[in-house]
């Protein structure tokens, strides 16, 4: 009886890798629901209220000044003073809105996490 040959090691490339490292459990929280609180009030120039839900205060407060700060202070120049601004006020008005808007899409359509990068869920 002949032994058999054991066959050749596998290169370390392409060996089978250890197990995955476990996913960490998903939040409690809902992208949905992060995205329309972020969503709705936008409409009146108040951002990061999604983003506070989620537990992103700096995000969330930075989008909070920034609307009350420079879309509300710009709406509010234009009505004390007369003077609309004209193109300037409406694009700083809109870009800040514009940000609010693609963050909001980003929480419902993307893979949002909360504060402790626990995925969100749908």
């Amino acid at each position: 009886m002949t032994a058999v040959p054991a066959p050749p090691p596998e290169p370390a490339d392409r060996r089978p890798s250890a197990a995955a490292p476990p996913r960490p459990p998903r939040s409690h929280l809902s992208g949905t629901t992060a995205g329309l609180l972020q969503l709705f009030p936008a409409v009146i120039l108040i951002g990061g209220v999604g983003r506070l839900y989620t537990g992103h205060t700096s995000l969330g407060v930075a989008q909070l000044v920034t609307g009350v700060v420079i879309g509300w202070g710009t709406i509010a120049a234009w009505l004390t003073t007369g003077y609309p601004g004209g193109f300037p006020t409406a694009v700083i008005a809109l870009t800040v809105w514009v940000w609010y808007l693609v963050d909001a899409l980003a929480l419902i359509f993307g893979r949002p996490e909360d504060r402790d990068g626990r995925r969100l869920r749908p």
